[in-house]
């Protein structure tokens, strides 16, 4: 029995495994990296005063378009 030489292929062809799985994709989506069931890490301190001094500072505004965009507040 003569071993099996394996298919070359040329850089544009895509094997049979890759072309399924390209084309589940849009079923699907991308591959999810993290854990989705462990639970969220608590904001540090750090976190929180930094996400404070932002909210005073700024101000979220949507545009026509449904864009959500931030702008400075305005300093009374």
């Amino acid at each position: 029995m003569t071993p099996r030489t394996p298919k070359t292929q040329t850089p544009n062809q895509k094997t049979r495994g890759m072309r399924l799985t390209e084309s589940l994709l849009p079923v699907f989506g991308p591959a999810q990296v993290g854990d989705l069931t462990a639970p969220t890490r608590p904001a540090t301190p750090q976190d929180k005063a930094r996400d404070e001094e932002l909210n005073s500072q700024l101000e979220r505004r949507i545009s026509a378009d449904g864009t959500p965009y931030l702008v400075a507040k305005p300093h009374n």
